[in-house]
């Protein structure tokens, strides 16, 4: 039976009093702008503090609030998009709030359960002091202190490069209309430097130019996160560089924001001779000057990786953590939270909630049947990977000049290149006295590069890097070498020292895989799928890409027919503000597609499925006059791969649900699992899935998406299951 990460009240709250502000705007007149109404809030809470507690409703022109709000904040102005909003709150009196305004009750006991979890102190072994246990970051809530789920203790974690590790919180309240409810809870590791650039700049003697290029986290609690890189003065987007001094940004933020309490309390934990260094913000030509002191250096799990590969090993316990660790850790966390506040005694229970009783109905999909060379079946286990390097073969052979493979090695000088290239050669069927080509040592970007361009004029068929574990060599490896191999057309497998020593040492499903991965991208199919549900001719993956801040790139990211073939991808270089993609972009896109296929087939489409990734914005009656007009029944799934509650199997022993465990909920909803870190650490993220339009149901739906993840289509290197 599966469990969700989602845990029920003990018993039913009762309604609460709420003061009651209509919000009006004077200029422009017209109706309240959500944007308007959420500004109102954002400046209440920020003007009385965190625990003060204004909510907005989304669907209504109101405030609501436990406290009243003081008649200097009853009129303010709101800037955005170009214009001045000048608005008015207008009290309309105590009332007693029914359960049917959930998006209030749900956001007001989140603050209160917030504000509570702050207050928890906690003896720190490493400093000798009592801290805080939870901080608040960027509107997240975070620890330090992360458990350890051998020892069951509490530990902290901080490279000798200065890199913490911290846990971070989601929680939200799903509040019914009787009164009942539910706490749902995502935890998740996050990275962060101990020191900020102030401190860096000052162990190099106040050389600012000491932290140029570095990619940064701007960290004001008044403004809110943003991510950028580092630039020289030069680059500013404001030349009046009068502005680029310490006093001068000390005034810009009593001016923003006023000299409130908060405002002071701010500015007072920036040291007085803080540096003004200049950030490009991602995505964007536009740099200015900031504080040092209020930056970080970005700490995505690329970065760790490169500065402290030993670091990020030691903490696989506690970063790749099973359902039973999970679940264990949520356990503490209610514990910690107790009595909610303003509740009359309820308690949210320790014990995850039965999917059932959320509505929804549970089944478990089979992986599919695989047809390879002599129109053999096999099945989707890696076992079966013998079969395609038995007599039966691939499915369809990659076209190889004069049936000789040649190969291209780069790789450390201690590599041990000619018995990796043994242990390959029965699968690749090469002679065994072939000697490939190896080139050593990375050496720098300009070094590689120049490396790689004489590796392409020796005309290789393929190419294997064997990479350093962490892939860092001073530079991002991996990143690099895909770049440049890409752009010079070279095809290419990458793969790290750990597995390259794991072929050597004769793992045959090893050296399949890689195997399989070369083949593959020569053009070799080692398998198909037997059987696609639903007798669909097609299936297309919308998505927009952002490469610059408001500025979007729609395109098709994947292609593919029925039985698994790849029919590419397709990107206009169109760009357009927001999310949705217009329609004169849809009509390439899909013209392209359709012409694709009856080159390919010498027939027209006749049924398509569309998996948008994340959210569909479009206008559906584009989509219905558009394949009504090409005679094509079509199916538009939204693919939604964060956010879904994780699953356990079994409530007791908190096990990781099989890859194929499926929630249906009505007609148009599902939860899917489509990974299994089985042999590893770690609980599998499951995919929402929301039929948006069209005639197949959601099981079958559900079914092509499980084929396609245990396919893995793009390089069909691997018989084990890939993230969609």
């Amino acid at each position: 039976m599966l469990y969700l990460e989602c845990y029920p009240l003990d018993s039913k709250l009762k309604p609460l009093s709420f003061f009651v502000y209509k919000a009006e705007v004077i200029e422009p007149r017209g109706a309240v702008l959500k944007s308007v109404l959420n500004s109102a809030v954002r400046r209440l809470n920020h003007s009385t503090g965190y625990g003060a507690g204004y909510f907005a409703c989304a669907d209504e022109n109101f405030v609501y609030t436990r406290k009243e709000v003081a008649p200097e904040h009853l009129s303010c102005d709101y800037r955005g998009a170009g214009k001045t909003y000048i608005y008015r709150l207008l009290p309309q009196g105590e009332k007693l709030l029914p359960f049917a305004h959930a998006d209030i009750y749900a956001a007001y006991f989140k603050q209160r359960v917030t504000l509570k979890l702050l207050s928890k102190r906690f003896m720190n072994k490493r400093t000798k002091k009592e801290e805080a246990f939870y901080f608040l970051r960027d509107g997240h809530l975070l620890s330090k202190f992360l458990l350890d789920p051998q020892k069951g203790i509490w530990v902290e974690k901080i490279s000798p490069e200065n890199i913490q590790l911290l846990r971070q919180y989601d929680f939200q309240f799903d509040i019914r209309t009787d009164g009942s409810g539910y706490l749902c809870l995502n935890t998740r590791s996050q990275y962060e430097s101990t020191e900020t650039l102030y401190d860096m700049i000052k162990k190099n003697t106040g050389r600012t130019e000491s932290v140029l290029q570095m990619k940064v986290k701007y960290d004001c609690p008044l403004l809110g996160p943003m991510w950028g890189t580092i630039v020289p003065q030069s680059e500013s987007t404001d030349k009046d560089f009068s502005k680029s001094t310490t006093a001068y940004l000390f005034d810009y933020f009593r001016k923003k924001y006023g000299s409130t309490r908060r405002t002071e309390a701010f500015l007072a934990t920036i040291p007085q001779d803080d540096y003004v260094v200049f950030m490009r913000k991602n995505n964007t030509d536009t740099a200015f000057a900031v504080l040092s002191s209020l930056l970080r250096p970005s700490m995505t799990q690329e970065y760790v990786a490169g500065r402290d590969a030993g670091f990020l090993k030691s903490i696989g316990i506690l970063t790749k953590r099973k359902m039973n660790v999970r679940l264990q850790l949520d356990k503490h966390f209610l514990e910690d939270i107790g009595v909610l506040p303003d509740s009359d005694g309820v308690k949210v229970s320790p014990y995850p909630t039965k999917a059932i009783d959320l509505g929804y109905q549970e089944k478990r999909l089979t992986p599919p049947e695989l047809v390879i060379g002599g129109g053999r079946v096999i099945s989707c286990e890696p076992k079966a990977k013998n079969a395609i390097f038995g007599p039966s073969g691939y499915f369809s052979p990659a076209p190889i000049l004069d049936n000789h493979l040649r190969i291209g090695l780069v790789c450390t000088d201690t590599f041990d290149a000619d018995t990796f290239i043994r242990k390959l050669g029965p699968y690749l069927k090469m002679p065994k006295s072939y000697k490939p080509v190896v080139f050593h040592d990375f050496g720098t970007k300009k070094d590689l590069t120049s490396s790689l361009m004489e590796i392409r004029d020796r005309n290789f068929d393929v190419l294997i890097v064997a990479m350093p574990d962490d892939g860092f060599v001073g530079y991002n490896l991996y990143n690099e070498m895909k770049n440049c191999l890409a752009e010079l057309g070279i095809p290419s497998q990458m793969l790290n020292l750990h597995t390259a020593k794991r072929i050597i040492g004769g793992d045959p499903y090893s050296a399949m895989n890689i195997v399989m991965g070369c083949l593959g991208k020569l053009g070799g199919i080692p398998y198909v799928i037997r059987e696609m549900p639903g007798n669909v001719d097609l299936f297309v993956g919308l998505d927009v890409g952002t490469l610059r801040t408001g500025t979007h790139y729609p395109g098709c990211s994947v292609c593919l027919d029925a039985h698994g073939g790849v029919m590419g991808c397709y990107q206009p270089l169109l760009p357009q503000p927001g999310e949705k993609i217009n329609e004169q972009t849809l009509e390439k896109i899909f013209n392209t597609i359709l012409l694709k296929f009856e080159e390919k087939n010498h027939r027209c489409v006749r049924s398509m499925v569309i998996h948008r990734d994340g959210f569909s914005n479009e206008n559906l009656e584009w989509y219905d006059r558009y394949f009504h007009q090409n005679n094509i029944d079509y199916t538009l799934v939204e693919v939604r791969k964060s956010g879904a509650l994780r699953l356990a199997d079994n409530r007791i022993q908190g096990n990781n649900p099989n890859i194929g465990s499926v929630l249906y909920r009505g007609d148009s909803e599902a939860i899917l699992v489509t990974t299994s870190p089985i042999g590893k650490m770690g609980a599998p993220a499951p995919i929402h899935l929301f039929k948006v339009a069209g005639a197949l149901d959601i099981e079958t739906i559900t079914k092509q998406t499980v084929v396609y993840n245990f396919k893995q289509p793009l390089h069909q290197t691997e018989l084990r299951p890939a993230r969609l």
